[in-house]
């Protein structure tokens, strides 16, 4: 057991497991799973475990690790247009409750809660094909096909926006884009 965590674990008041074993216990739970599913999964939870409280200074031992691998399950059952669609119609969704002026005031540094959520969404995908690619390199063929199915990727890289940000004010000049 590393310092940090051994440290951690002793100086954490209930000296207990619960905010990895009941998440676990979450994600296991599901016994119509494929074992390569559990281990893709597992995998993903390893590398959220190692960035979250090994590779930090101050370990917050009261958060609950994070299990939900939805990308990883859709990158990994579902075709490029069927998560393309998922995800472009959810991103729509959100971007529906947005105004021109909302992404300005968040440029500028004024709190938003609906550019904060698109925000804070996009930071998880990021992770999330992070994490997916470090699992299963072949997992990177399905993401760049995802990204040519939907059409944003090659954009993206195009534009050297690789903070999406600003590819939606962008959009509303291009409406073909999509």
């Amino acid at each position: 057991m590393s310092n940090s965590l051994h440290q951690g674990l002793s100086n954490s008041p209930s000296q207990s497991l619960d905010f990895i074993v009941e998440p676990l216990q979450k994600l296991l739970q599901d016994q119509t799973q494929q074992l390569t599913d559990i281990l893709g999964q597992l995998a993903i939870l390893a590398i959220r475990f190692q960035q979250g409280y090994l590779d930090v200074v101050d370990i917050d031992w009261t958060q609950e690790l994070r299990t939900e691998v939805t990308f990883f399950k859709n990158l990994r059952h579902m075709s490029s247009l069927e998560l393309c669609n998922l995800m472009t119609n959810s991103d729509e969704l959100l971007f529906r409750t947005l105004c021109k002026q909302d992404i300005i005031d968040r440029y500028e540094g004024i709190e938003n809660a609906n550019a904060t959520e698109i925000g804070v969404r996009w930071d998880k995908l990021c992770r999330a094909v992070q994490e997916c690619v470090l699992v299963d390199r072949q997992l990177g063929h399905s993401i760049a096909k995802l990204a040519q199915v939907c059409r944003l990727g090659p954009y993206l890289v195009q534009s050297a926006d690789h903070d999406g940000s600003t590819y939606f004010l962008r959009k509303t000049s291009t409406p073909s884009l999509l």
